[in-house]
C-alpha cells in the first residue's frame, strides 16, 4: 500500500552493523553513522585496550605499534600508552623505543617514512596490512580505518597518528588469532 512505501526512520546501530558486516565503509559516512558503533557490542575475541595518551616515549617495551601520519607525525603505542611526536619532533631525532617487536601497517612504506625522518634499523615483526591481505585478498585496499571498523568495531580516522597507532596495537592480536584460526599463520610468516 502507499502507506508502506513511506520512508521510515532506520535503526542506526543495526544499519551500522549491517554496513560494517558488508564492509560498506563509505555508506557508513554517507548516512552519518559514525558514533552508532558505540551502541553495538564488540565481539569477545576483539579485546580492545583503550590506551592513555602520554608525552613519554617508552625506553624499553616488549612490543610497540608505530604509525606515521599523513602530516608526518609519528604515533607510538605500547601496553601503557600512546605517544605522538609532531613532524618537527620526529625530524629532530629521538631515540626509538628499544622494543623486541615492532608492529606496523604497511611495514615497507613505514620503513621508508621512518628512514626519511632519519630513523634507521627498525625491524618489524608484524604487518597488519599484510595480515589483512592474507585473510581477504579480494579487497581493493586495506586502510587502518577499515580494519579497525571490521575487526574491532571502532572508528579511526586514517592519518591520525595516535588513533591509528592504537588501532594497530589492538589489531595485532586479533589478526594473529584470525590467521591461526584460518590455518594461515605459516603462510603469513
Amino acid at each position: 500500500s502507499p502507506r508502506d512505501a513511506i520512508i521510515q526512520p532506520y535503526n542506526r546501530s543495526q544499519l551500522y552493523g549491517l554496513f560494517q558486516k558488508l564492509e560498506f565503509v563509505r555508506l557508513i559516512d554517507k548516512y552519518g553513522l559514525r558514533g552508532a558503533e558505540q551502541e553495538i557490542p564488540v565481539t569477545e575475541k576483539a579485546s580492545i585496550v583503550k590506551l592513555p595518551r602520554t608525552d613519554e616515549i617508552p625506553q624499553n617495551a616488549e612490543r610497540c605499534a608505530v604509525y606515521v601520519g599523513e602530516d608526518g607525525s609519528l604515533g607510538i603505542a605500547w601496553e601503557q600508552g600512546v605517544a605522538v611526536l609532531t613532524p618537527m619532533e620526529a625530524q629532530m631525532g629521538f631515540a626509538m623505543p628499544n622494543a623486541a617487536q615492532f608492529v606496523a601497517h604497511d611495514a615497507k612504506t613505514t620503513m621508508h617514512q621512518l628512514a626519511d625522518m632519519g630513523i634507521e634499523q627498525v625491524a618489524f615483526s608484524f604487518d597488519t596490512a599484510l595480515a589483512a591481505y592474507d585473510l581477504n585478498p579480494s579487497q581493493s585496499d586495506y586502510p587502518v580505518s577499515k580494519l579497525a571498523t571490521n575487526f574491532l568495531g571502532v572508528t579511526v580516522e586514517d592519518g591520525d597518528a595516535a588513533g591509528c597507532a592504537e588501532a594497530i596495537w589492538n589489531l595485532y592480536p586479533v589478526l594473529l588469532a584470525e590467521l591461526k584460526d584460518n590455518g594461515m599463520e605459516s603462510l603469513y610468516f
